[in-house]
């Protein structure tokens, strides 16, 4: 009999993900190079526009927690948008439903991604910003960046552009490649 649940009840931990996936975690630094290496500086402008997108957070953040669809549309949304995500080859998915058939479809998982931008896949969420990167091989592998909190510093957020960009070139360079 097959038994559905919510993805977030079911896996709750990164050891969760890496038992039901078989995920192995990389700590090799060349690895996932992309969030720290051949990074562009960004311009005074688009420092500009990040400061605005940081004060805008920073101002509505102090009343409280925020909702994930407040967090989106402060900071997410503006952020992928000065980093071209919002423009070819990428394609953008909200509210995107997501079902994983687990053990010879004896179980699905369910849930939904709050943005989703498409081409060869890159997920983003939350107050604080982590880049995870994933190599489908005979055994998956993982690794995560630091953590990047933009509450704490506008270089936070000047750096998560950066990667984003320098990201979002390899992606658009090898699409061209193919």
């Amino acid at each position: 009999m097959t038994q559905t649940a919510a993805i977030t009840e079911a896996i709750t931990t990164l050891e969760d993900a890496e038992n039901r996936f078989g995920f192995v975690r990389v700590e090799d630094e060349q690895f996932f190079p992309e969030w720290y290496e051949g990074l562009s500086e960004i311009t005074e402008a688009e420092k500009a526009s990040v400061d605005v997108v940081r004060r805008r957070y920073l101002y509505h953040r102090a009343g409280g927690d925020l909702l994930e669809g407040t967090v989106i549309l402060l900071l997410v949304s503006p952020i992928l948008a000065l980093s071209g995500f919002y423009d070819p080859p990428f394609r953008i998915k909200a509210e995107s439903s997501v079902e994983l058939v687990l053990n010879d479809g004896e179980e699905i998982l369910r849930g939904r991604i709050d943005v989703l931008v498409l081409q060869d896949g890159m997920v983003t969420n939350g107050d604080d910003i982590l880049f995870v990167k994933v190599t489908q091989t005979n055994t998956p592998q993982y690794d995560l960046s630091r953590v990047f909190a933009p509450f704490a510093s506008a270089r936070e957020l000047y750096a998560v552009l950066q990667i984003l960009k320098r990201i979002g070139q390899l992606i658009s360079s090898a699409s061209t490649a193919l």
